[in-house]
């Protein structure tokens, strides 16, 4: 939510003292720009009109009114019940955790016609020969890209009755539950318009990933769990796989980015990303090969964390365990 003056100097001065930045674009960024000087890797395919700004024939246009957009809104909170300690729990704290709870939950909630109106300019005139140059400039610069569609799809399709459907809600507690129930049915207040433009920047930005696989840019499997509606960790790292599958990317590229990318990005391969004597024992077993289908990631026979080894069984208690705390909330 800062202004791009402020994340400009900011990303300066990360390169002044060689420490490396990474994670959102606020809006209204030149993205080849921070990509230039330095930015290791962005998340979420922007977020916002950023990525696909820069994919649009329309781009100059897009980018202006990106820049005179007024900064988000912070949605309200309320003050802390007074029987809290104010040692314990700053009045400060407690209101931001308030308000990025809400903005975290789904952050398109906060949308207005007019960023609504930028979303339906650059979807409709994206570009796939504008996408094909921003991904040279993401491989030239060294700029690592995190999809996290399971996020796209979560937030600009945030009232599918599916994700109340899901049977991995019981892992979620009824407090948690409630939130996000909250924030599909606002979301679903939207008019039809704004929620179909919501859907298309869904599909384009499948479409952009598989364009910045195909030329060779360097991307994470990530989920982005935390707060954000519909997304149960763990689970949610799985329904990233299904995403990028459906986005066109082949099954090695999906176990790669969840393994040997990772570790590469880390700069820590020589402990982890491969199975290999002297690495950290930390494995996942399954019982179908991962790069025939991205479906056999989800056939877990086993796991081995720090040497120790899970069977099915145990497993399968862990979840349990989790589900019945969850019930009692």
């Amino acid at each position: 939510m800062v202004t791009p003056e402020v994340f400009y100097e900011a990303q300066a001065e990360a390169q002044r003292l060689g420490v490396p930045i990474l994670g959102h674009l606020p809006n209204g960024v030149d993205v080849r720009r921070v990509c230039g000087e330095g930015m290791r890797s962005i998340e979420h395919l922007g977020p916002g009109p950023g990525l696909l700004a820069c994919c649009s024939t329309d781009r100059d246009a897009a980018q202006e009114k990106m820049r005179a957009r007024p900064r988000p809104r912070l949605p309200p909170a309320r003050l802390p019940p007074a029987r809290l300690p104010p040692a314990r729990l700053p009045l400060t704290d407690w209101v931001l955790g308030r308000i990025l709870a809400k903005v975290i939950i789904n952050p398109a909630n906060l949308s207005r016609p007019a960023d609504i109106n930028i979303l339906d300019q650059v979807t409709a005139t994206f570009d796939h020969q504008a996408a094909a140059a921003l991904a040279q400039l993401f491989i030239a610069d060294g700029t690592w890209q995190v999809p996290t569609l399971i996020r796209t799809r979560t937030t600009h399709l945030c009232d599918d009755p599916a994700f109340r459907a899901d049977l991995s809600l019981r892992y979620v507690s009824p407090s948690t539950l409630r939130g996000w129930s909250r924030a599909a049915s606002k979301f679903a207040r939207f008019p039809a318009g704004a929620r179909e433009t919501f859907r298309t920047v869904y599909v384009t930005l499948l479409l952009l990933t598989k364009l910045l696989d195909d030329a060779g840019v360097r991307m994470l499997a990530g989920s982005d769990v935390g707060g954000a509606a519909w997304e149960i960790p763990g689970i949610a790292l799985h329904q990233e796989f299904d995403e990028l599958a459906r986005a066109g990317l082949p099954p090695l590229r999906i176990l790669q980015m969840t393994t040997w990318n990772a570790a590469e990005f880390l700069n820590c391969t020589d402990v982890m990303g491969s199975v290999e004597a002297g690495k950290y024992a930390d494995l996942v077993l399954l019982d179908a090969n991962p790069v025939e289908s991205a479906d056999h990631l989800h056939r877990i026979s086993g796991v081995i964390r720090g040497g120790r080894y899970l069977a099915p069984a145990d497993l399968q208690a862990i979840k349990e365990k989790v589900a019945a705390k969850r019930s009692v909330r």
